[in-house]
């Protein structure tokens, strides 16, 4: 009976993951689309990955309460960006090598590889098809690259943390949204301060 219960979780949560994941990729794509009304009186589109940012940050610091109790979006399409988040099972096999000394088997291996051959299949396909003029597949997919390469970072010492040191995982989220909320802070008003074409700025907090 308990091995059954943990073959419908291990089927459930990679499933759950896949379909939250490409919601999520898909809601903050039509966000950057959405034409609205600025500080200024002009008509422009509502590219805040920033503010995007920040409103996770706040999120994660709800998970506080229960332990008490990708500029990429922009630059290339939706769907581009849901195939490249395929890097991120390649990068989690090196870093788990690297900070936890763990060892993979022949099969899971494979896995990594057909990973890695769909992602390049669709980062080329994306570079040599016409693209909307607002976005850039090239320097997109190249952030989704860095940034995929941070995430899986992320999980393995989150998964360190919680298995080896025994954290409780609403802090460690409740954590991760304190340090993401101080340094969004500090890059909100640099992009405030640098010239752009957000209102003036890189990024206009007031107008978001």
């Amino acid at each position: 009976m308990p091995s059954n219960h943990f073959d419908i979780w291990t089927i459930l949560f990679p499933l759950g993951t896949n379909i939250f994941g490409a919601t999520v990729v898909t809601t903050k794509k039509l966000q950057f689309q959405q034409l609205v009304l600025g500080i200024d009186g002009t008509i422009h589109p509502f590219r805040k990955p920033c503010i995007q940012v920040k409103m996770l940050n706040i999120s994660e610091l709800g998970s506080l309460i229960a332990f008490g109790a990708s500029f990429a979006m922009t630059l290339a399409p939706p769907s581009l960006l849901e195939v490249l988040m395929c890097y991120r099972i390649i990068f989690n096999p090196i870093w788990e090598f690297i900070c936890m000394i763990r060892t993979f088997t022949v099969d899971q291996y494979g896995c990594v590889l057909i990973a890695l051959i769909g992602a390049v299949i669709a980062s080329c396909s994306s570079f040599l098809s016409k693209s909307a003029p607002s976005e850039n597949p090239i320097i997109g997919s190249l952030l989704m690259f860095v940034a995929q390469m941070c995430s899986s970072f992320q999980y393995v010492i989150e998964e360190k943390l919680m298995l080896k040191q025994h954290y409780d995982p609403t802090l460690a989220l409740g954590i991760e949204g304190i340090i993401g909320s101080v340094l969004m802070i500090i890059l909100l008003i640099i992009f405030q301060l640098i010239p752009g074409k957000s209102v003036g700025s890189v990024e206009n907090t007031l107008d978001s």
